[in-house]
């Protein structure tokens, strides 16, 4: 890691002519200069969906999805997204910070295209041109948000803490959202709906990112509490069923209520319980203690 390349180099200026200098500069050598895989899998993965999807949706907006065209298209995207993973990843650290922004941003932004289509699609009353609005739209953002977001973070060197903590707060509010939505007020404003299906886990996403310097989780922190949030989900499950067998007839609202309260006490259990974990290499330490209601 980079704080240990750093106390190698201490070691070597410390102490210049001892054995423990050797054994520093040797690791040195070994690690300072080796570049970070750690997100090359999901990288191309990542890439290699996104071209397949974009080479198959083009024969259907050119209306030419009879015949050998799409299949030939979605191999030919199959191909390409492979070859461009590897034309991307060259030489240049592709380390799992940086591959988990690129997939989040570009997860996030085909979703809220989802959204505005959902909006402002029943305005084209043609529904073949709908879909190929909807088809475009899609291969086009998802384009786009991946190369800008890649062209941005190759010199960068991101916490995968912070970027997971991020799509956990992103993902979370998603769920909690549509279900309060759906279950607890029973709206029926689409438009409204998804409106707010488009702003509330963005700026949970964004205030997320911001906070995550002050309380440092690491990715592997942030997955426990992420567990223990599904571990209150499932208990809220079983509590429900409980109160069926009991004879009782709660509402929709109700049962989806302790569902959600459940799943954020778990959350909630899942932070204190790992509040000894240690802080997220990349994190600033020296910002934990100005937020001291954070466990």
């Amino acid at each position: 890691t980079d704080e240990a390349i750093l106390v190698m180099k201490e070691i070597v200026l410390a102490y210049p002519d001892t054995e423990a200098s050797a054994k520093a500069r040797e690791y040195i050598d070994l690690y300072a200069n080796k570049l970070d895989r750690s997100g090359i899998i999901s990288f191309y993965l990542g890439n290699m969906l996104t071209a397949t999807w974009v080479a198959f949706s083009i024969p259907m907006i050119l209306d030419l999805e009879e015949g050998y065209v799409q299949p030939i298209a979605g191999i030919v995207g199959v191909g390409s997204g492979i070859y461009t993973s590897w034309l991307m990843s060259r030489n240049i650290d592709m380390s799992l910070g940086k591959d988990l922004w690129i997939e989040f941003i570009e997860a996030a932004s085909v979703t809220n295209f989802q959204y505005a289509y959902f909006i402002f699609g029943d305005y084209i009353s043609d529904n073949g041109t709908r879909e190929k609005i909807n088809a475009g739209g899609q291969s086009i953002t998802s384009l786009a948000s991946r190369g800008l977001t890649y062209n941005y973070i190759l010199d960068k060197d991101p916490s995968a803490g912070k970027v997971f903590t991020v799509i956990n707060s992103y993902a979370w509010s998603q769920y909690y959202l549509w279900v309060s939505l759906s279950e607890i007020f029973n709206s029926n404003n689409e438009k409204l709906n998804y409106s707010l299906g488009m702003l509330v886990p963005d700026l949970a996403a964004l205030g997320t990112y911001f906070l995550w310097d002050r309380v440092g989780w690491s990715i592997q922190r942030t997955g426990i509490i992420s567990v223990s949030g599904l571990a209150g989900l499932l208990t809220g499950v079983f509590v429900n069923m409980i109160i069926n067998e009991a004879g009782l007839d709660p509402s929709n609202a109700l049962t989806s209520s302790i569902i959600l309260t459940s799943s954020l006490a778990g959350k909630v259990i899942g932070a204190f319980a790992t509040s000894g974990m240690e802080a997220d290499a990349k994190a600033d330490k020296s910002l934990f203690e100005s937020l001291s209601f954070m466990p």
